[in-house]
């Protein structure tokens, strides 16, 4: 299974568009073609702001550039670093919200194509502040 497919589960029946949603729980997946995967369970919402359903995608385990977990994580609020613990990433993450473009996949199934982050949510960095209005730029 490559890393761009979905699979069948909870959330199958959404219609494609943008959604609110808020991961909920990060388990693991089966052996994939690019080595160990991890399910990503969201809830969805409405415009109303209510939860309609469970949508779940899966991920390889790796953290390169342009990485499906390394997009995912920066769209909720968190910038990986090196040698940071899978338990760290995850309770960093989950319980925090995203956008979600849902899609139909050719199988017929519903599935996270991208996260966006959230319009208030912070993304969290290792990158070092800004120095305040009274202090001069370092160069």
């Amino acid at each position: 299974m490559s890393e761009l497919e979905t699979v069948p589960g909870p959330g199958n029946d959404i219609e494609p568009g943008a959604y609110k949603v808020k991961l909920i729980k990060v388990e693991p997946g089966p052996e994939g073609e690019f080595g160990k995967t991890m399910f990503w369970n969201y809830e969805i919402y409405d415009s109303g702001n209510n939860v309609i359903k469970e949508i779940r995608r899966i991920t390889s385990l790796k953290t390169g550039k342009g990485s499906r977990v390394k997009e995912d994580t920066l769209a909720l609020g968190l910038d990986l670093r090196e040698g940071m613990k899978s338990e760290e990433i995850i309770s960093t993450v989950v319980g925090k919200y995203a956008v979600a473009n849902v899609i139909t996949n050719k199988n017929g199934y519903a599935g996270i194509e991208s996260l966006s982050p959230a319009a208030a949510q912070v993304v969290e960095t290792n990158a070092a502040p800004l120095p305040s209005n009274d202090e001069e730029l370092p160069f």
